[in-house]
């Protein structure tokens, strides 16, 4: 999830980072999952904001900063790193009548520029996936999903239809299925739960891509403040990656291109604990590892 510079009125329940979008771009992070409202009359407010809760007419809502400045951001710091790939997943939506379009309309503003890095349009003009190198040399390396079927009309924006846990649903153009192991449970001592979640998510072969999620709801953990919590459940980043793995070998005779996960969300990832390595270092490795694959394929060939 990702909040901005705004500590809010109860941190503790609702915040889940501390670091804006300049520093979680520096950090390492490429993948932003973003929840958002448009509303003008919840307190801390001003437009289209990142936010965090639920039942925001009954106020349970905190706003953290307006989405534009968010997206200014990540402009600014991709046009200076010219080899740099991101991902927007816009999921938690509230107020989606007035919220979506607004959002469209942000994201056209700001990536829609010739000249400067701008929205990759080919899923929904070809119905294929570029590679990333592609992406880097068309400069079009700035990739969104919206959890909304009205962004259906609009290039380069690409709907998300969200697969919950032992939900089906049909596959349909222009959109993608994206599975979700998220589960609001308590974490007990270790947060352990999540690896079963991890072992589902990525044994379903009907999604496009695979999203696991290792963090759960405040309410649903008893006292301990979301920055606790992220302190157990941000040790199974490897252990849920090598889950998948397993779940997906190499043959003995070609390469199984086919790789879980895709997307791994954690509240604070820039809270370590006691690990050797951090979510950008373990991710950088498991990249390195299936590039190797894909070349040892491309051979074989």
């Amino acid at each position: 999830m990702l909040e901005q510079e705004s500590y809010g009125l109860l941190p503790c329940v609702s915040k889940n980072q501390d670091l804006n979008m300049t520093e979680q771009l520096e950090f390492g992070i490429r993948f932003f999952d973003v929840d958002f409202i448009y509303s003008t009359t919840l307190p801390g407010c001003a437009g289209l904001e990142t936010g965090h809760g639920n039942m925001p007419d009954y106020g349970i809502y905190q706003c953290y900063g307006r989405v534009e400045t968010m997206l200014l951001e990540a402009k600014a710091w991709m046009d200076e790193h010219t080899s740099e790939i991101i991902v927007l997943d816009f999921g938690g939506i509230e107020y989606s009548k007035d919220t979506v379009p607004a959002l469209v309309q942000v994201i056209k503003n700001i990536f829609d520029g010739e000249l400067q890095v701008r929205l990759n349009t080919d899923y929904k003009e070809t119905g294929k996936w570029p590679t990333l190198k592609a992406a880097v040399q068309q400069n079009k390396r700035v990739f969104v999903f919206v959890r909304d079927h009205s962004v259906q009309p609009h290039k380069g924006i690409v709907e998300e239809i969200k697969l919950r846990r032992g939900e089906r649903r049909t596959r349909m153009p222009g959109a993608a299925l994206i599975s979700s192991s998220y589960q609001a449970k308590n974490i007990g001592k270790d947060c352990s739960y999540v690896l079963d979640n991890v072992n589902k998510s990525c044994s379903r072969n009907d999604a496009d891509f695979v999203k696991l999620s290792l963090f759960t709801a405040y309410f649903k953990s008893g006292v301990d403040c979301l920055w606790e919590m992220a302190r157990y459940c941000n040790k199974l980043v490897n252990d849920s990656i090598q889950i998948c793995n397993s779940l997906f070998p190499p043959s003995s005779e070609t390469v199984d291109l086919q790789f879980a996960p895709n997307f791994l969300l954690l509240d604070y990832p820039n809270y370590q604990t006691d690990e050797d390595f951090n979510i950008v270092e373990i991710c950088n490795k498991e990249n390195h590892r299936r590039a190797t694959l894909i070349d040892g394929y491309k051979v074989s060939l």
